[in-house]
């Protein structure tokens, strides 16, 4: 539009206001209405595996949002789209735009994973773990006598570690089983004289003694051999010590024993996310069909599967050189690093590969190396049957429905459609908005919203013109092309105005409206003629007009909420002598809205401005809060 024509539109330019009283629309909360997840995250929950694994939450920006484990996905996952919510849970699922899932073979090894993706991602809906804790390894430290600790810091040197354990109390049964069962040394620092535990005979005493390695070795050695597995020799001790304990009727006794044989029970064994794998290893795997091929990398580092990446592409030559193909432009990324070995099927020929790629390939046989490359396989699999059906029911609910939507009105398929939308709380804040559908799906960067200048109250068919105006009289005057099909929200009477108003600027746009029922769910559509055209009987173009009618409040009600916020600051602040721009835009910094300035104290407020005036900005705010 040219400079003349950025000006404030009048009333008789907007074509008058109308005399009906208009629909209060009062900035729902997303809570309030029905659940806005997109059409991709219902498509993908009628998809989910009967299987354990984590899930990974994502905004609409595809930010990993949070990470959690199941024991079966197909329920954990439906269970934040089914039902009601609040709090934290519900401020999560608001944001949830899609998911991805990682199948692993059992819930414990989903647990080890879960913390590994937290620690790699950091996600800002896993508040609770994102301190440096993990999951708990037993080790032998490097100490001249040996001691047999906890930690959670795997990373550091140790003369041998075991673990990781997914119980942290089992893990506390069995070192102090193994130290109850073998004196090794207790303290971290050598104390002047003996401790309790040389008195009760669990400690040698090295403080003291002058204990050799010869005698020190033999102890520890067992414990090794222990905990690498071999847990008869002290199950059998155990039984014994337990059985002689009854049999002299010291039975608190032989129930220490008990518990410390249940704890060897409980011992949590090495998971498939957790290998015997000292180097830092990427696994690839694919599976294909006739069109598609899906690759999936696994990226192992220091031991444990910390995260994956998963490719969906169209081939059309032979499946395998296109896997190939992938590899060697996946490490002439920049942000790749390299690792020191990389895992692939055994039936794959590699000969070509292993010469082109600088790293060693290795082709598992057998064991838990093979088990990783099959479950990388698994997932492959998993993605390219998620994505098939993905395409299929979202062929027919974009430009199938863009088809039938066509149909139904009697016109060419509108192929690009604009659906408005307006939102207002009382008089305040009144703003339109236009979202921009290309064959079904929405393109972003024609979405464009509007504050409405030629109304001082709420009133949506006067928000309507003036938007439609503003719209499509800026589109003639830049030469770009108009749209198949208006759609507004709204009834007959929306649609009527908007008609109204394409007449009075001369364009020929056919427009529609979505109807909704007594209790504002939309049921109908009105056609070309004003006839309701009940949506329930075609599901494909419901789901469509839905997912439009969604993308449209949220994205006027975004601004609506933004624009409110600066009304509301600026109606305060403004009004306070001695507070101008710099030392507003100062204490909204500092404190990060109007709400925490209204909570902050006088010595707060003259941590930031000076004291007399923090006074008289807590006395107005109060009061006006009042």
């Amino acid at each position: 539009m040219k400079k003349k024509d950025r000006r404030r539109y009048t009333k008789k330019e907007m074509q008058g206001s109308a005399t009906l009283q208009p629909r209060l629309k009062p900035g729902l909360k997303r809570s309030e209405r029905n659940m806005p997840h997109t059409q991709v995250v219902k498509d993908k929950l009628k998809l989910l595996p009967d299987k354990p694994g984590c899930y990974l939450m994502k905004d609409s920006n595809g930010i990993i949002i949070y990470i959690g484990k199941a024991k079966v996905l197909k329920n954990r996952v439906r269970s934040y789209f089914t039902g009601s919510h609040s709090g934290k849970t519900l401020q999560l699922v608001m944001q949830i735009s899609d998911f991805d899932l990682i199948i692993t073979k059992s819930e414990a090894e989903a647990l080890l994973l879960e913390s590994n993706l937290i620690k790699a991602h950091k996600p800002k809906y896993n508040i609770l773990l994102k301190d440096d804790k993990s999951y708990p390894f037993i080790a032998l430290t490097t100490d001249e006598h040996t001691r047999l600790i906890i930690t959670r810091q795997p990373r550091k040197k140790y003369k041998a570690l075991y673990g990781p354990y997914s119980s942290a109390s089992s893990a506390r049964a069995v070192v102090d089983m193994l130290n109850f069962m073998y004196p090794l040394r207790k303290c971290k620092i050598l104390p002047k004289k003996e401790c309790l535990y040389y008195h009760i005979g669990q400690c040698l005493a090295p403080c003291i003694l002058p204990i050799t390695q010869e005698e020190y070795e033999p102890y520890v050695e067992k414990v090794q051999q222990f905990l690498k597995g071999d847990t008869a020799p002290v199950i059998n001790d155990l039984k014994a010590r337990m059985s002689d304990a009854s049999e002299r009727m010291e039975y608190e006794r032989a129930l220490e024993f008990r518990d410390m044989l249940n704890a060897v029970d409980m011992l949590v064994t090495k998971q498939t996310v957790h290998m015997k794998i000292d180097d830092d290893v990427d696994i690839f795997a694919y599976s294909y069909d006739d069109v598609l091929v899906a690759i999936q990398v696994f990226h192992v580092r220091g031991g444990k599967l910390v995260t994956r990446e998963s490719t969906i592409a169209e081939y059309f030559d032979d499946p395998i050189e296109v896997f190939y193909s992938y590899i060697l432009q996946f490490y002439n990324l920049e942000h790749v690093m390299k690792p020191k070995m990389v895992y692939l099927d055994k039936a794959l020929d590699i000969s070509t590969l292993n010469e082109a790629l600088d790293l060693k390939i290795i082709q598992p046989q057998r064991g838990e190396k093979k088990n990783l490359v099959d479950l990388a396989t698994e997932n492959a699999a998993a993605s390219l049957e998620q994505k098939k059906q993905l395409y299929l029911q979202q062929v027919g609910r974009t430009l199938g429905a863009v088809e039938q939507l066509g149909e139904l009105l009697g016109i060419a398929t509108p192929t690009r459609i604009e659906i408005f939308d307006t939102a207002n709380l009382g008089n305040d804040a009144i703003v339109s908005a236009v979202v921009v559908f290309h064959n079904g799906e929405p393109s972003k960067r024609d979405y464009r919203r509007y504050k409405i200048q030629s109304i001082k109250e709420q009133d949506d068919y006067g928000a309507l013109r003036e938007v439609l105006y503003r719209r499509y009289y800026r589109m003639m005057m830049e030469d770009k092309p108009l749209p198949q099909l208006i759609i507004v929200d709204g009834g007959i009477g929306h649609v009527n105005v908007a008609r109204e108003q394409l007449a009075q600027l001369n364009i020929n746009i056919p427009v529609v409206g979505l109807a909704k029922n007594d209790r504002h769910k939309t049921t109908a559509l009105v056609g070309l003629d004003n006839e309701k055209i009940n949506l329930k009987e075609h599901k494909e173009l419901f789901y469509m007009l839905s997912n439009m009618q969604e993308e449209v409040h949220r994205f006027v009600i975004d601004y609506h909420r933004k624009l409110r916020t600066k009304l509301s600051l600026n109606s305060r602040l403004d009004h306070i002598p001695g507070i101008g721009e710099q030392r507003k835009k100062l204490l909204l910094t500092t404190f990060g809205s109007l709400n925490k300035i209204m909570e902050a104290t006088v010595d707060d407020l003259a941590a930031v401005i000076p004291l007399k005036l923090a006074q008289e900005v807590y006395n107005y705010l109060q009061s006006d809060e009042e």
